[in-house]
Formats: C-alpha cells, structure tokens, sequence
C-alpha cells in the first residue's frame, strides 16, 4: 500500500505492506517493507509511525537512511522530523560508498547535513570475515566525532588511532575528508630525517586541487645544514593527453669547504616534465625534459640517483602492421668526467617499418629502414642510414608435425664519419658501408606428452645458416 501526504511543502511517500490512519490524532502507522521518500532521502523500516501534526517520524527494526551522496546510515531505533533531516539515530552505523565504516552508540543529525556521534569507530578496513569481531588492521576510536555532509569532513575529539586493536597514538583534535571526497587540497603527512650533508630534515608537502582535471603539490624542504628547497609538480589531464611538469629551486650553501665545486650563493635545482598528446586513433607526439643545474644536486636531495638525464620530442604512427618514428634525444651527463660538448645530440633518430599480411603459401615480407644523426660540439660526428628487407615461410607437416621455417634477409648499412679518430690518432673523415644477406632454414621436431595437469614438450631443432 502506498499514500502520499504533503509536509514542508514537498510530498512524502510512505509505501508499506500495511498502512492504517488515525485522522483524529493525525497519525499514520506502516508495517512491513516500509518505505519513506521525501525528496532524495529515503527511509527503510519494519515498522514506522508518522505524526503528521508534530512533523515527526519515528522507526523502528532494521532501519536504514539512504543519503542524497551514496552514504546508508543504518540504526536501531530512529527518530526524524518530517522532512527527514534531523533527528536522532540509536545504535548508529554509516556505510559510504567506498565501504568505509562509522560505528557510534547514537548519534544526532541537525539540518540534514550536520551529524554529531558519541563513542565512535572509524575505519577503512574490511571486517575479517571468518571472525568479524577481530580488529581492523588499523581505525580510530574518539568520544566524539562530527560529521559535516555539506563541508564532506570528519573532525574527531579526543581520539585513538589503533593499528590491530592496539592503541599507538593520540590526538586531542583530528580532522579528514570524509570518504565522499575524490581530493581536497590541504596538507600531507610530513616527513622527517637526518642525513649528510643535509642534516636534520623536513618535508611539509601541500596538496592544491586545481581542478577536475588539474592539480599540485608543493614542498618545502628545511635543512640544518642547507637552505631550504622548494619542491613542486604539477599534473593535467587533457581529453587526449596529459602533462607532468616537476622542478626545484634553492640556492647553495655549502659549508665545507674541502668539497669541490664550492657551489655558495648560486641557484641550484632541476627540472622534469613530460607531455603526451594523442592527434588521433593513428598518431601521437610528446616530449619528456629533464635538466638539472649541477652533477650532485639530484644525488643530494634523494631526487634521483642517475648518471646522465635523458630528454627528448617524438612523433609516432601506427598503421594496421606498420609503424613509423621521429625522435631528437639530448643528454646530460652527470658523471665528474663527463663533458657537455662531447655529448652527442641525437637529430634526429627515425624508423620505419612496414610488414606485409601473411600468405598462406608465400609467407610475409618485412621491410625497416631507420637513420640516426649524431652531432657533438667536440669530437666525432656520425651519420647512418640502415636498411632491412626480408622473408619468411613457416611451414608445419601435418602428418609428422615437423615444422619448417624458411628466412631470407638483407641488411644494408651506410655511415658518414667527421673527425673520427683511428687507433693510430690519425683521424678518418669519409663514407663507410656494409651490406650482409642472411639466409636460414629452421627444422623443428616438437615432441608433446601430457602428464595430469603438466604438459612436457622435448623440441629437436636444427638451424642452417
């Protein structure tokens, strides 16, 4: 049965198995499957009496509230005014949609949206489920927490953090998102340490939310030893690609002076991005930088522990079976020896390859031609241009199962060569080639048994080349 009442100008609609109505008194009792929508909150009860006089609706027997956001609030006994926003909630429990969990002894709801709990259990965690009555590997018990749906935090009062039911640490005043919350900026966990020639340490890192698509972190590091650093990476999302872009600034003080290079009073710091774009289904294109102002800064503030810093901008395409690339590569090297000017820079490096549908009596061609430009300040610059084209006709005899592959290759290789220079120190300035075919023929005896579940295979091969 069903019946609609009008209430704080918005239809209530209470459906139950049995409905009955005492006009005099203005009150409506529903039994069994009891149901009651107000606008985007719905109640779930065994039993449910509503005082249309005194705008009051009280629930009794597995009841459960349906929030607007996803959340269920689930309680024993439960009063609620008429509009089905505030009231008071015995034997409380929350689920949010990502199956976090509120436990309390009661709670109390005022204007929809703000809701004070006593004696509360929070926590992420599955409940084991062999004995759900073990603890949570970790959750945070309180005397009182508030929960702000419209503000989506969590503020607890006087609370315990307990990792396996043991309590390890205290707070008087603790405050998150709630689970409803994708991001919120705000600050992250800080980290402390203590190392050479940092000395003691701390990293206060802070998350800003830009936007759906966008988003930061910024973090200061303070030293004893050093001045500080700020640290900071930016993140965005495009519809057909994304970019990251990471960097760090602070000026030197080195107090040591037996360690060279004495780097007092400059800029020091490093810069890492990378940028990728879809054009369409069949193109892409990117770039990744990466920069830094000295050889050991990366080293000194844990950034990264490379020898040498790669960047780069390519273009690739794929077609069906084919593929075609276009990079230009930059080094920098961050080795004690190493020298700028005779680093090579790769412009560009390209590829080429093409492989043609199988045929069941001729096989598949294939076909690769690639070409890499090497050019220094100081030193040798080289130029190659390679060629690959080749043949293949795999063949299996049925009766015997013998299978049989037939290859056909030829390589051709051309290089030019400025100022290389020979074992003799004499130095060599001229064109270079080599050209090799390739020819190979495969026999295979695969041998098959099978063993319960194990397959064993014993394979005789035989290659000419």
């Amino acid at each position: 049965m069903a019946q609609t009442v009008n209430d704080f100008k918005r239809p209530v609609l209470i459906t139950a198995e049995k409905l009955s109505q005492d006009r005099q008194r203005g009150v409506i009792v529903a039994t069994g499957n009891v149901r009651i929508t107000q606008g985007d909150r719905t109640v779930r009860a065994d039993r449910l009496i509503y005082d249309e006089r005194n705008g009051q609706v009280t629930a009794f027997g597995n009841v459960s509230i349906i929030e607007p956001r996803g959340e269920v609030v689930f309680g024993r006994r439960v009063k609620l005014s008429g509009d089905l926003r505030d009231g008071t909630i015995e034997h409380f429990r929350m689920l949010f949609p990502d199956n976090t969990r509120i436990a309390a002894t009661d709670a109390r709801r005022y204007a929809g949206r703000r809701t004070e709990m006593a004696k509360v259990v929070f926590s992420p965690c599955k409940l084991c489920e062999e004995d759900p009555t073990k603890p949570n590997l970790w959750r945070i018990k309180a005397r009182k927490v508030i929960h702000d749906g419209e503000a989506q935090n969590i503020e607890y009062h006087d609370a315990w953090m307990e990792v396996y039911g043991i309590p390890v640490f205290y707070t008087p005043i603790l405050s998150h998102p709630d689970p409803t919350v994708y991001s919120r900026s705000g600050f992250i966990v800080p980290e402390i340490g203590a190392r050479k020639p940092l000395g003691t340490w701390i990293k206060l890192p802070y998350y800003w939310r830009i936007g759906e698509d966008s988003d930061a972190t910024l973090t200061p590091l303070i030293s004893s030893q050093q001045n500080p650093v700020l640290f900071a990476e930016y993140r965005r999302r495009y519809k057909k690609g994304a970019a990251i872009i990471a960097g760090s600034h602070t000026y030197a003080r080195r107090l040591d002076t037996d360690v060279r290079p004495i780097l007092q009073g400059q800029s020091r710091g490093h810069l890492f991005s990378k940028i990728r774009y879809d054009v369409d289904s069949n193109w892409r294109f990117g770039a990744n930088a990466n920069w830094t102002t000295d050889d050991t800064f990366l080293r000194l503030y844990d950034v990264s522990s490379a020898d040498s810093l790669q960047s780069s901008v390519w273009l690739e395409g794929f077609h069906n079976r084919d593929y075609t690339q276009l990079r230009i590569h930059h080094f920098q090297g961050l080795r004690e020896g190493d020298n700028y000017r005779a680093t090579p820079l790769v412009a560009p490096y390209a590829e080429l390859e093409r492989i043609g549908s199988p045929e069941q009596r001729l096989g598949r061609w294939h076909f690769r031609f690639s070409t890499a430009n090497l050019t220094r300040w100081e030193g040798t610059d080289s130029y190659r241009a390679s060629v690959n084209l080749g043949w293949r006709l795999p063949y299996i005899h049925k009766p015997t199962g013998i299978t049989f592959a037939a290859t056909l290759d030829v390589h051709a290789d051309g290089y030019y060569l400025a100022e290389s220079r020979r074992p003799d120190a004499s130095q060599f300035t001229g064109f270079s080639n080599r050209v090799y075919p390739i020819a190979e023929l495969d026999i295979r005896y695969p041998f098959v048994r099978e063993l319960g579940n194990v397959r064993a295979i014993v394979e005789p091969r035989i290659s000419l080349i």
